[in-house]
């Protein structure tokens, strides 16, 4: 350990990358800019990043789309989930759902988005009862065909092993993958 004189600044650090001597590797200079803004939500909607995928190119978002609403679900407020890249600006919708709150996994083994979704089943608005199902989907990219993976869970959330080769949830007091 090198011994540092009192007012004198320790040595700069290098750190090796991958396949490279700490000889041949040295600091890097970063260079700071103005933030630029990449995407701003509709006036009345919202954006959530969940997560950056590996490729580090695309994050994974919900968009709160609560200027848009669905009979079927009785006009809850409905919510997107899409990949996004900051770099070109482009988006790719994945999945659309009632407003859930929780957030989408990327399963890079499946090279799907998986999410919780709730599904009402029953409202009576005078007793203020809402029944309903929490569900677990995936999505492969084309948001017309999404699989179901389970229903009627206990609660939410789930989880996803960060590698995505499996998934755990509880079910009627019982961890289930």
């Amino acid at each position: 350990t090198p011994v540092i004189a009192e007012g004198q600044e320790p040595p700069p650090c290098t750190f090796p990358l991958a396949k490279i001597t700490t000889a041949q590797s040295g600091p890097q200079n970063y260079a700071f800019s103005e933030p630029r803004v990449v995407l701003a939500a509709p006036k009345g909607n919202n954006y959530t990043i969940s997560a950056w995928l590996p490729d580090n190119q695309q994050v994974l978002m919900t968009e709160g789309l609560y200027n848009n609403f669905v009979d079927k679900n009785n006009n809850f407020p409905q919510e997107s989930i899409s990949l996004f890249n900051p770099e070109t600006g482009s988006s790719k919708l994945y999945a659309t759902r009632v407003a859930a709150g929780d957030l989408p996994v990327w399963s890079p083994v499946l090279n799907a988005v998986v999410y919780p979704a709730i599904n009402y089943t029953s409202i009576d608005r005078k007793a203020g009862i809402l029944k309903f199902t929490r569900q677990v989907w995936i999505s492969h990219g084309d948001p017309n065909s999404v699989q179901k993976l389970a229903d009627n869970l206990s609660q939410f959330p789930f989880g996803v092993k960060p590698d995505g080769s499996e998934m755990i949830y509880r079910s009627d007091n019982k961890i289930a993958g």
